[in-house]
């Protein structure tokens, strides 16, 4: 099957955040982002309780090098994006749009 993402995707070790808001309600799972790209990212969730469409916000936070202290606590970069797909591991998100860094 030849490669469809037009975009770079790198491996990475992320912590994650997923948030699914439901009115006034919220839900929110820790995890991990096994890829990520400008476009999207693959993220671990086991048995994710998600389906394909559901949009959700998404806080990552990207590595920093142990050497770099004053960027130790790096702000996470935050987005929203839409499930793609899924299998018994995680999850496929796109985000909706590029991502921003809060803080």
């Amino acid at each position: 099957m030849a490669e469809r993402r037009k975009l770079t995707r790198f491996t990475v070790s992320a912590p994650v955040r997923l948030i699914r808001e439901n009115g006034d309600k919220a839900t929110s799972w820790e995890t991990l982002a096994r890829d990520l790209s400008a476009a999207g990212a693959y993220i671990y969730l086991d048995d994710p309780p998600l389906g394909v469409g559901e949009h959700v916000k998404v806080e990552i936070r990207l590595p920093v090098p142990a050497a770099d202290e004053d960027r130790a606590q790096a702000p996470p970069v935050v987005g929203t994006g839409r499930i793609r797909r899924v299998d018994a591991a995680g999850l496929g998100l796109s985000f909706d749009r590029r991502l921003r860094f809060v803080g």
